[in-house]
This record gives C-alpha cells, sequence and structure tokens, in this order.
C-alpha cells in the first residue's frame, strides 16, 4: 500500500492559487507573449533586408536589360549612316577615276547601285561642282549642252539653270542627280553654297577631308517643306595630286562633293515602325539639346503618354522610370538621343517583381505571427490550467491518502484481508494484510488472480468457481460464503470472504473486490464441539441398542450404567469448554474407571460385541502384545479409542468376512491396526462410502462414515495419525470367481509415559 501521512494534520489542504493571467487581445501585448515579438523583430528585418537586396538587383537588372535595348537602337541607327558613307567613298571613288563623268554614266551607275532595294530612304545621289565665278558659264554651257543630245533623243525640252540666282564668289551646284525622277531633276543647277546649313556642312566637309552631314533640313525634292525631316551627308573631291595639309591647301584643290540626300524616317529600320515590335520610346534629334524644332524621329507606344514628364499617378505610365539622354558626335554633327522607358516594353522585357508573392509571403508573415502568438497564448493558457491541475491533482492526493489511512486502520481494527480482481484487464490487487494472512514473506510483484485460486483447499476450488461464476453472471452483486484455504506454510484457514461486484451500464462485471476473514479459529471450536455432540450421542444409541440386544447380567448392568454416565458427564464437560475437553485437567476432567479396571473393562467390550458378531457369522480376534502399554494412555480416550475400534468391526461385519484387531506396542508409539476381509456384497457399499467421506469430509451420514470420523477425531485427540486404505487382496476366493476386497484401517498416536 502506498506510503501513509503521519497525521491527518500533516496534510496540506490548501486550494490552488489562480495564475493572474489578462484576457483578450490584451494577452497578444503582455510580457507571456514576448517570444513571438522578439521572433518577428528577429524576421521582419531580415524580410526588409531581403526585399531592397531584390529590389536593387531587380532595378540592376531592369537597367542592364533597358541599356541593351538602347545601344542596340544607337548601333542600329550609326549603322544606317555607316552604310550612306560607304556608298558615298564608291562615288567619290567613280567621280574621281574620269576627267568627266557623263550624265548618261552617272545613271548608269547608279542603277547599278539599286537604292530601292538595298538602301531605301536615300532620295538623291548626286555630285555638286564647286565653281568660281568665272567658271559657271562653261560648267552650265556643258551640262546644257549634253542635256540638249539627250533630249534630242528623248524628244523633250530641259535646261538647267543657276537656282537661286545671284552673284556670288564661288559656286556649288548640283551638277548630277540620280534617280531621274521629276522632283530629282528640279534640283539641277541648285547652288548649295545659298542655304547656310549645307554650306556650313559643305566646308566642314572640305576643311577636315572627312564626310561631314547636316542638321535636320528640309530637301529640296520636298520643296523646301518640313514635315518629313531629312538629312544630307556629304563627301568632299579633290583635284589629282594636290597636297591636302592644310585647310588652304584642301580649299584650293576642292573639286566638289558627292553627297546623299535621304528622309529620316524612311532610312531606319524597318522593325522600328512595325507595331508589332516592341521598343522604348525613341526621340532623335539633331543639335546640342533636345529641341522639338529639331526632332527628326520620335516613336511613342500607343498605351503610354507622350510628355516624359507625365504624372506618375497616370494608370497608363511604366512603373519603372527608365530613361538615357545620349549626346552623339557623328561625321561632325551633335545629335541627341534620348530613349525612354513604355509600359508595353516594362511588360514585355524589363524583369518586374513579383508583387503577388510579396502580398503572399507578407500575408504568409502576418499569419505565422498570428498562428506563433496563438500557440504561444495557448502554451501559457495550458501551464495555467496545468498549474492549477496539479494543485488540484496533489490536494485530492492529500485527501486520498487521508481515506487510504482511514481505510487501513479500519481493515487493521477489522483484521479483514481486501483484494480486486479487474474483469477487463486480467489484472489483480491485494492488500498487504493480505499476503501476511497466507505466509508471504512480502507482497509480490505483478500479483495475478491464480494466486487466490492456487491458495484455496481442493475440497473448496470447485465451490468457489461455482459460486465465483454465478455472481458475475447473474448476481446478486453482494454475497458471502465460507471457504478454506491452504497457506504457503501448510496452515488451514477457514475465511468469511464477501463479494461486492461492480458492474458497467450494459451490466457486464468489470471488477469483483472482495474482503476475507479469518474464522478458522471459530470453526474449529463449531466442529470439535459439533463431532463431540455426534459422537457422544452416537455412543449413547449405540450403548442403548445393546442393552436391548444383549441379555443384562448382574455384573453388566452396573457397568453399563457406568459407562453411559461417563460418556454424559464427558459431553456435558465438552459442550461446556472444548479446550478443557482436548487439554483435560483435575478439575474439568470427567469421572473415569480406576486404572486397574482398564484391562478387564476392554475385555468387557470384547465379551459385549461377541454376541453381535456370532449374530453376523464374524469372529473377533484381540492379539494384544502388551496390555501393560495400554494403561499408559489417558484411561478415557484410550478405553474410548477401544470401544470405537470394536464398534467399527461389528458395523463392517457381514457374513463371510473376518475381522483381525490387534495393538502393536513399540518404545514411542502404539498402533492400532484393523483388517476386514469384505464380501462381495459389502465391497461396493464400503467403497461408496469412502468416496462419499473423501469428497465431503464433514458429512456422514452410514455407521461407516461416522465411525471413521470417530477414529480420526480421538486420533487427533491424541495427537496421534489415522489411516484409512481399500484395496484388492493378494490371494483369491476358494471359489476363484472374483478376487475379495480388503479394508485396512490403522491408527498411531505416541504414548503418555
Amino acid at each position: 500500500m502506498n506510503s501513509e501521512p503521519s497525521s491527518p494534520a500533516a496534510l496540506n489542504l490548501s486550494l490552488p492559487i489562480q495564475p493572474a493571467s489578462g484576457h483578450g487581445w490584451r494577452l497578444w501585448f503582455s510580457r507571456h507573449n514576448w517570444l513571438t515579438w522578439l521572433g518577428l523583430c528577429f524576421i521582419l528585418p531580415l524580410v526588409i533586408y531581403y526585399w531592397q537586396h531584390y529590389s536593387d538587383h531587380l532595378r540592376q537588372q531592369q537597367q542592364a536589360v533597358f541599356q541593351q535595348h538602347a545601344d542596340r537602337i544607337e548601333q542600329e541607327l550609326q549603322q544606317r549612316l555607316k552604310h550612306i558613307e560607304l556608298l558615298l567613298g564608291a562615288n567619290a571613288a567613280y567621280v574621281s577615276s574620269s576627267e568627266y563623268v557623263s550624265q548618261a554614266e552617272w545613271q548608269h551607275y547608279v542603277e547599278s547601285l539599286k537604292l530601292q532595294q538595298l538602301y531605301p530612304g536615300i532620295q538623291a545621289l548626286g555630285v555638286v561642282s564647286y565653281r568660281r565665278a568665272v567658271e559657271l558659264p562653261v560648267l552650265l554651257g556643258q551640262l546644257n549642252l549634253e542635256l540638249q543630245r539627250r533630249q534630242e533623243l528623248a524628244q523633250s525640252a530641259a535646261t538647267v539653270t543657276l537656282h537661286p540666282a545671284g552673284d556670288r564668289s564661288h559656286y556649288a551646284i548640283v551638277s548630277h542627280i540620280q534617280p531621274a525622277t521629276a522632283q530629282n531633276r528640279k534640283v539641277l543647277g541648285y547652288d548649295m553654297l545659298t542655304n547656310p546649313l549645307r554650306t556650313q556642312t559643305a566646308m566642314r566637309a572640305a576643311s577636315l577631308n572627312q564626310p561631314a552631314i547636316t542638321a535636320k533640313v528640309a530637301l529640296q525634292q520636298d520643296g523646301g517643306r518640313t514635315e518629313q525631316p531629312g538629312l544630307v551627308l556629304m563627301l568632299p573631291l579633290y583635284h589629282h595630286n594636290a597636297p591636302l595639309t592644310t585647310a588652304e591647301q584642301k580649299q584650293a584643290a576642292l573639286l566638289g562633293f558627292v553627297y546623299a540626300a535621304f528622309r529620316v524616317r524612311e532610312i531606319l529600320p524597318a522593325a522600328w515602325h512595325d507595331s508589332a515590335t516592341v521598343l522604348p520610346d525613341i526621340q532623335w534629334s539633331s543639335g546640342l539639346e533636345e529641341d522639338s524644332s529639331q526632332l527628326l524621329f520620335a516613336s511613342r507606344s500607343e498605351h503610354v503618354v507622350a510628355s516624359p514628364s507625365a504624372s506618375t499617378a497616370d494608370p497608363k505610365s511604366p512603373s519603372v522610370a527608365l530613361q538615357q539622354h545620349r549626346h552623339l558626335d557623328w561625321y561632325g554633327q551633335p545629335f541627341v538621343l534620348h530613349i525612354q522607358n513604355n509600359q508595353l516594353f516594362e511588360r514585355t522585357w524589363l524583369p518586374l517583381a513579383e508583387y503577388e508573392l510579396v502580398l503572399l509571403a507578407s500575408a504568409a508573415l502576418v499569419l505565422l505571427f498570428l498562428l506563433l502568438s496563438h500557440l504561444n497564448l495557448r502554451r501559457y493558457q495550458a501551464e495555467c490550467h496545468s498549474s492549477q491541475l496539479q494543485q488540484h491533482v496533489q490536494q485530492q492526493r492529500q485527501l486520498l491518502l487521508l481515506d487510504e489511512q482511514r481505510q487501513s486502520l479500519a481493515l487493521k481494527a477489522s483484521q479483514l484481508a481486501w483484494f480486486e480482481f479487474d474483469l477487463r484487464t486480467g489484472g489483480a490487487f491485494y492488500a498487504d494484510i493480505w499476503w501476511r494472512m497466507f505466509d508471504f514473506a512480502a507482497p509480490q510483484l505483478n500479483p495475478e488472480p491464480q494466486q487466490l485460486f492456487d491458495l484455496l483447499h481442493p475440497s473448496a476450488l470447485a465451490l468457489f468457481r461455482q459460486d465465483l461464476q454465478r455472481l458475475l453472471a447473474h448476481g446478486p452483486d453482494q454475497d458471502q460464503q465460507h471457504y478454506r484455504f491452504v497457506s504457503r506454510q501448510g496452515r488451514q484457514l477457514y475465511c468469511l470472504v464477501h463479494f461486492y461486484v461492480v458492474r458497467a451500464a450494459e451490466g457486464d462485471a468489470i471488477r469483483l473486490c472482495c474482503t476475507m476473514q479469518d474464522q478458522t479459529l471459530q470453526q474449529q471450536q463449531t466442529e470439535q464441539r459439533r463431532q463431540l455432540a455426534v459422537l457422544c450421542q452416537l455412543d449413547l444409541s449405540q450403548a442403548l441398542s445393546l442393552q436391548s440386544v444383549v441379555t443384562l447380567t448382574t455384573d453388566f448392568e452396573p457397568f453399563l450404567q457406568q459407562h453411559w454416565r461417563w460418556l454424559l458427564q464427558f459431553y456435558c464437560a465438552a459442550l461446556a469448554d472444548t479446550d478443557a475437553a482436548q487439554h483435560p485437567t483435575t478439575t474439568s476432567q470427567p469421572l473415569q474407571p480406576p486404572l486397574e479396571q482398564i484391562i478387564q473393562l476392554i475385555a468387557d467390550v470384547v465379551q459385549l460385541y461377541q454376541p453381535q458378531a456370532s449374530a453376523n457369522n464374524l469372529q473377533l480376534i484381540w492379539q494384544p502384545q502388551s496390555i501393560s502399554e495400554l494403561l499408559k494412555l489417558d484411561r478415557h480416550r484410550g478405553w474410548q479409542m477401544a470401544c470405537g475400534l470394536l464398534e467399527l468391526a461389528c458395523a463392517l461385519a457381514k457374513p463371510g468376512t473376518a475381522v483381525t484387531l490387534e495393538l502393536l506396542p513399540f518404545q514411542t508409539r502404539l498402533t492400532f491396526r484393523l483388517q476386514l476381509q469384505l464380501s462381495d456384497a459389502a465391497a461396493p457399499q464400503c467403497a461408496q462410502d469412502l468416496a462419499a467421506l473423501a469428497l465431503h469430509p464433514l458429512q456422514a451420514t452410514t455407521i461407516l462414515q461416522q465411525r471413521l470420523q470417530a477414529a480420526r477425531f480421538w486420533a487427533a485427540q491424541l495427537g496421534g495419525e489415522f489411516s484409512y486404505q481399500q484395496a484388492l487382496a493378494q490371494g483369491l476366493t476358494p471359489d476363484q470367481q472374483s478376487p475379495p476386497q480388503q479394508l485396512s484401517l490403522q491408527l498411531q498416536f505416541p504414548t503418555a509415559g
């Protein structure tokens, strides 16, 4: 049993302390949720740092992609001008290779270049002749003469005139131009030096001996209209073998120029005009600064606002502001190339921030914080409840210990042994007093119900199982029965067992609780009284029956009266004091015959039963080895023993049987042996009586059973041992039909001397 408190006053029955805690949202900001806030303070800077790093990296990637497209746009534009420059270099070589290039030769040369297929956008390839004023009439005459010859063949009238007219020291007249369209023929005779922009470009090319390009100009082919901006690229022509070291030398050796006039929009790549091509917004203008009047080309997405300074609040504006303002110097002319991001380009080419992931990550972070806070607060509340439950359990445990102490004291006072069987699990529990009752040194571990069954007496085992099955199956839930047990040291215990059956709601038995009370002493006293009463009644009834059978003589009547009076006194003394009957003293012992009458008393008993034995065709043979040894016995019990054995022999005597009764004295023990040869008629009844007595040792119904109990009782009174055995005889009867039965009884007890 569990350890018990020394006294009820030592128990602490104080109520559990309620933990101080907030309620509702206040708990989220209390000190009990500090761990979650600490985790948030640690994670949030990491998230912000990661997002900044991701944003910087994303901006770098966007800038790199935008830079690649801007470089590609600049390269494509520069390559277009480079192709025209190479074409002019070929034109200059062709013109310089001859003293004079006729109009027909120039036409044939330009047609071989296939401008429309290979160089779309070039409106004219021409030759500009640089002449002094005195040389101008010769040049015009030569040109008109050549035109007249061609006109005769073509039957058309046309002349080359100087325009704009005026007197100037030098002239730069367009003498050759192809293709020979109506717009280009109007340009023949045009003096480029009359236009400051063209003059500046021509002089720069002549002084540097390099190609030079004009700023935004209106082509003469377009009638001076600026709706379609144009450019003119010039390459100077010099006299053969003339020194070209200084600017003056180059000016003196200048013959003219080859040039290419083109519209800006038409020389640009076709992809720039294709709506399916996604490009950033492009603005190309001539000059040092971006000026709308010098705008050469502008492309804008239809999905964005045209103005670069559009409000960022406009939903059509790109979310990433990327632009480049490039200052270019091509062929001595400054240009400005402005490239700006638009919404379509942004969606198509730029890597954009995945705001959905940001929102999801932010939502996940918030949910994680809420979840951790909830779990943390639930843990805190669980700890509070656990503390309350622990204090409550401690209080209940102290109360339980107090109840166990009271129950233990009650069980000790009542000397009740307690045990339980758990019918669902098959487990068992035995109290400490139970183990001590059955002579166990200490309680055993893992007890089982079988330990109780092993301690039941064999004669009580079947009855106990039958009663237990009846209680568990049909009830009642409470009952009590007496059973016989055998302790580990061989002591026989007579116990009163109280049964208490605990049932489930369905009515099935789930637990069996029992208490045991040792009633061995009370049972022994009751049994002794009962046996004494039965034996004395048998002795009295037998004496009365013998009185009616045997002819009373003058000598026998006093003996019979004395014997009867003696038994009555002994019976009364036994009923009054059983212990005095077991251990007689001088004060409680009934009157007994004198010592010298014992031998005569036994002889009288033998003679008394001899007529009854003769009537049953039975011969009693008394073979005492030494009658003096009999005197050492207790006189009364010795006489009763001899009388009981003789009565037993007479009760078993049947016709055809033989009984031998002998006394075998030894130094320390006396042995009475009785052997009977039973006939076939007597053997079955004897066997049935012995079997019935073995099953119910306390129930004697026949004379044989009663005499056997009497012999066992007197043997117990003398501290002796009584045994009997039924077996087949060694020999056969004279008729050799069936072997006779033999019943052997033996009584041994210590001598009194």
